[in-house]
């Protein structure tokens, strides 16, 4: 499926005038109000920070229907705090799979996280995923279509909408 925006430059020849137009009314795709501690969380992404410049360490949690059950994200914990912090999380929302960050810093989190819940027994899949720019734009692009087709819904959070207003569209020579 064609992202809908690129449908509308390419195909159509509109302009897109506003980052909003990425992704349609931000109200409309942030329409859940808030965890639910008794969603079936079939999975957990975190994406790791080491605390600086306002990033956050951030798990997020979908359902088989994906719809967002978990947005958590903090910057306050040290290392260790922040690996027991994510084990109780697991028990809470008792995820099939975990699919965490590995780059940078992400290696050494992803190994203090896989021991820590292998010694807390609990039992998941755990997954590595090193982000790149080509994966975060077929990830993107994968998203949109579904975000305009309502096929996914999402927590509504500021920061997450200041997040999805990061993204824009830019159209180089090559399309």
């Amino acid at each position: 499926a064609l992202p809908y925006p690129i449908f509308l430059c390419e195909y159509l020849g509109e302009f897109l005038d506003g980052i909003s137009e990425l992704w349609g009314d931000l109200t409309k795709v942030c329409t859940l109000s808030g965890n639910n501690p008794n969603g079936n969380c079939d999975t957990i992404g975190i994406d790791w920070s080491s605390g600086t410049n306002n990033d956050y360490t951030v798990l997020s949690g979908f359902n088989l229907f994906n719809e967002q059950v978990l947005l958590d994200y903090f910057n306050d914990k040290t290392p260790t705090d922040t690996i027991a912090y994510i084990v109780t999380q697991l028990k809470k929302y008792r995820p099939k799979r975990v699919v965490v960050e590995g780059n940078s810093i992400g290696e050494i989190y992803a190994d203090m996280l896989k021991k820590a819940i292998l010694n807390a027994g609990i039992n998941l899949k755990f997954e590595v995923f090193y982000m790149t720019n080509e994966s975060k734009r077929r990830i993107i692009e994968t998203l949109i279509p579904k975000v305009h087709n309502q096929e996914v819904s999402f927590i509504n959070d500021t920061v997450l909408k200041l997040q999805f207003s990061g993204f824009t569209l830019k159209s180089t020579p090559t399309g």
